[in-house]
Formats: structure tokens, sequence, C-alpha cells
């Protein structure tokens, strides 16, 4: 039998679709139901359509018609790869292609036989000679693409696997690869593109689906990331990770409320959900509910207790509910579970801070520095660690740091501020003749920074109690005591100043 008669069943092959091309090849049956090239047609159509014990039992009954024939065997190799019978499947194909080495197919099979046996090297080998034979060959360009990725040669998976879907645009496990090696080379519109044509060419496979909505969420795209995750959840309703995936977009998103839905629908189904456990945590701390918070991390500790960053989470839980010493064991236990965890060096100095241990707090928070020096509020951290230890030039130099690095961190500001003032205010102290007091230059000049850095702090913060009232006290000191004496009110109505001869008698700073 000619290939021409089986001609409309190999186009449609060709382009993807193999449910019409299986339709084709039972109708041509009907009337031919021994035709051997037709019966294997079928059988590797199956194959590709993932039918694969449907493949077996064709194969199995062309086998008793006709097994010498080239596509028969083919199909008998392609069919042991499946089944991960690759040294077999070598075998075979070793002698399907020695007696036709011309054949491109033949070639291609055998190049994929040696790659699942991982030899590499010769399956390139006969890649190019199936190449050399057929330029134009999707197939082959799709696994070389597959070494290639193996190889780590990004760019040349990348390419190949570019020329393989131009070729053949259905052939969906390339797109699929295609959108992970793009999300991993920090190309996550190519990621997004590819993972959406895997789904529109396989819309229900729940992995596809998932892949897209993570890509999509990473975009911020999370009204359409959700619908995507909705959809795999109606293909997959008992698998709790794709709920945490929703919750988490949802969370992402600002819409706790469904998050929280998501999170506990996941823990239905598996009540070890670590994730979901976790950011419900997360949600409780954030929202203050720090009894509900320590709750939700203390069961995630009970699966994972080696996890460092659930530690972490709980050593700030426990420092809001004002358990300090239990706050400094969780720290300490997420340092010895991870010596690079900056996040639990900062907790753990903060906790000695309010404990009054400022030289192990100011060690801890310098290991923080150490391992993330970029970070404004733990430069900020250290500054107020050394203004308690009267080491003031130094504080100062620190908070000027967190400002260089985030010039919107109202603490900071307050913090100069304060410094400034305090500076000031040491030099007016020191001078016993209050009464004939001449300010000097350099006290108008801090007490002049130290108002800018309040004025920062409240234009940042409209309601900074704290602000407020250093910028009551600075303006004061200045000698403005109308504007000063607004700004305290503001802070605290309930403290009374009383100036006298252009000095404040007493301040609150």
């Amino acid at each position: 039998m000619s290939e021409n008669e089986l001609s409309s069943a190999i186009d449609l092959r060709e382009a993807g679709k193999y449910h019409e091309a299986q339709e084709w090849l039972n109708q041509f049956l009907i009337t031919n139901p021994n035709e051997p090239e037709a019966l294997s047609l079928l059988s590797q159509i199956l194959l590709l359509d993932k039918k694969e014990a449907e493949s077996e039992k064709i194969l199995s009954k062309v086998i008793k018609i006709n097994p010498e024939l080239p596509s028969v065997q083919r199909n008998e190799v392609r069919l042991l790869l499946k089944q991960s019978k690759f040294s077999e499947a070598l075998e075979k194909a070793q002698i399907l292609h020695d007696r036709s080495t011309d054949d491109p197919e033949n070639n291609l099979i055998l190049s994929a036989c040696f790659g699942a046996n991982k030899k590499d090297e010769q399956a390139l080998v006969f890649i190019e000679k199936a190449l050399n034979i057929l330029p134009n060959y999707a197939e082959a360009f799709a696994n070389r693409a597959l070494i290639r990725l193996r190889a780590k040669d990004i760019p040349g998976f990348i390419e190949d696997a570019e020329k393989a879907t131009a070729l053949k645009p259905h052939m969906t496990h390339v797109w699929s690869l295609l959108s992970r090696v793009y999300y991993e080379s920090k190309n996550l519109d190519g990621a997004i593109k590819a993972a959406k044509k895997a789904c529109e060419l396989e819309p229900a496979n729940v992995n596809f689906k998932v892949s897209l909505a993570e890509f999509l969420r990473e975009g911020e795209e999370f009204s359409k990331a959700i619908t995507i995750f909705q959809e795999a959840i109606k293909l997959d309703p008992e698998n709790s990770n794709i709920n945490v995936g929703l919750g988490l977009t949802f969370q992402l998103n600002e819409e706790i409320s469904d998050a929280i839905i998501a999170y506990e629908r996941a823990l239905l189904i598996n009540p070890k959900s670590l994730e979901a456990l976790a950011n419900l945590g997360t949600i409780a701390k954030i929202s203050e509910d720090w009894n509900s918070a320590l709750q939700y991390f203390n069961r995630a500790l009970e699966i994972s207790p080696d996890n460092a960053s659930i530690h972490n989470n709980k050593g700030v839980t426990l420092k809001d509910l004002n358990r300090l010493s239990e706050a400094e064991e969780s720290f300490k236990k997420a340092i010895n579970l991870n010596e690079n965890s900056s996040q639990a060096y900062s907790g753990l100095s903060v906790i000695l801070t309010e404990l009054g241990r400022l030289d192990e707090a100011e060690a801890n928070c310098r290991q923080a520095l150490a391992l993330n020096p970029a970070s404004p509020q733990f430069n900020n951290n250290l500054g107020l660690i050394l203004k308690g230890l009267h080491r003031l030039e130094e504080a100062e130099t620190y908070y000027r740091k967190a400002l260089a690095l985030n010039s919107d961190l109202a603490e900071a500001h307050l913090n100069l501020g304060d410094i400034l003032q305090e500076n000031a205010n040491c030099h007016v102290l020191s001078n016993t003749d209050l009464k004939n007091l001449n300010i000097s230059k350099e006290i108008n000049l801090k007490l002049k920074e130290a108002e800018e850095s309040y004025r920062k702090a409240i234009s940042i913060n409209k309601g900074y109690i704290a602000a407020f009232r250093g910028l009551g006290a600075t303006l004061i000191k200045k000698g403005v005591y109308d504007e000063g004496l607004i700004n305290l009110r503001k802070a605290d109505g309930s403290i009374f100043f009383n100036v006298k001869n252009g000095i404040s008698i007493k301040s609150e700073v």
C-alpha cells in the first residue's frame, strides 16, 4: 500500500490533529480491517495522543499481520521507550537503523534511544544525520533541544525548541519546556506566551494551567492568575497545592478573605499543608491577631520543626505578644537552622534591645547588616542600639545610612531628628548661664536640621505623634514658641509646657 492512500491521515497527524486522524483511519479500516500500514499509523497516532494501552493493542494486532514492516518496528521501539525499557529499545532501534541508514525516522529513533540510555554524544550524531537528510525535521530539532538542555546549553535549547515549534506548533511538551526555560532565563513574557500555548493545546492538563497561573502571578497579573488557578481546581478539586497557589495569589492581590478561604480549603484536603499554615499565620500576624498567628506557626512547626523561616515568624509573633524570652529562643533556633538569616539576627537584636542587653543586641544587628548591608531598617536599628549605648555620633552615621538607602523611612528621619536635637540639648545644658545663653552657630545648624528631619517624618507619616513631639520641642528651643506648642499639643494635649525667657523648662522628646 502506498503512503498516498493514507496521506489524509498523515497530514492530520503532522498538524497535530490526532483525534481527526483516528476517526479517518477508523473509517478506512472498516473496509480494510487488516491493512498493516493503516493499523501501524493508527498505533503511532494513539501513542502520540497519549493512549498507550490502545496503541499497544493495535500494535499487537499488526505485528501478527506483518512484523517486518519498518513502521511497525519503529512503533515497537516507541512503545518500549514509553515503558522505560531503554536497553531493549536501543537494541531494536540499532537493528532497524542498520537495515536502512538513510531513513530520517530510523536515525531519529536511534538517537532517542541513545538519549534515553544517557548517551547524548551518540544521540547527537544520529540527530545530525536525520537533519542532513530532512532539514526541516521538527522532531529532530525537538530532540536536539532536549539534549542541549541536559547539557545546560540554554541558548542552544531555545534556538532548537523555537525551530521545532515554528515547524510544528502543536508540540505541546516543547512549549511547556520552553515556558520553564524562558522563566528561568528571566524572560517572563516569553514564559507566559509559551505556557498559554501549551494550555491551548492541552486545556485539560492541570500542570500546564498551574505553571501559567504561577507565571501570571509573578507578572502581577493577579486577576488572570486567579482565573487560571480556579480552572485548574475544577480539573483537580482535591489538589491542596493548587488551592494554596490560589490563596497566595489572592493574598498578593490583597483579597485577604478569599485568600483565607483558599488556604482553609487546602487544609481540609491536606491538614499538613505547611504553606497554607504558614501563610495563614502571616495573615493573622499582619492583622495583629497574634494568638491565631502563634497557633498557625506552632502547627506548621509540628510538621516542619527545622523550618528556619517559620521559627523566625514565630519569634516576631512572640515579640508582639511581649513574650520576649520565648521570642529570643525562637530567633536563636532560626539562626541555628539558617546562619544566613539576616531577619533572624535582626529580630534577635530587637529582643535583646528591649531586654536591655545592648552589647549583645549590637553584635546581632551587625551580623544582620553583614548579611544584608543594603537594609535601611537594619541600619536604623543599629543606630537606635548605639544611641542606647550613648555613642551618638555613630548612631547618627547609621541613621544617615538608612536614609541614603530609603529616604522615605519615617522612623529614621525621626531618629536622626532626635539625635540632632539631643546633641544641641547637650550643648545648651552644658552652659550654666541659661539666661544669657548665646546659642552657637553649630547648635542652630543642628536644630535646623533636626526640624527638617521631623518635618520630613511627618510628611511621610501624617499621624506620627513622636515626630510632632520632637518638632514641637525643637521649635521651642529655636524660639518659635507658638508653632512649637501647636505641634506639642498635636502630639499630646495632656503635656503642658512652661516657656520662660525663651528656654524650654520641660520638654519630653
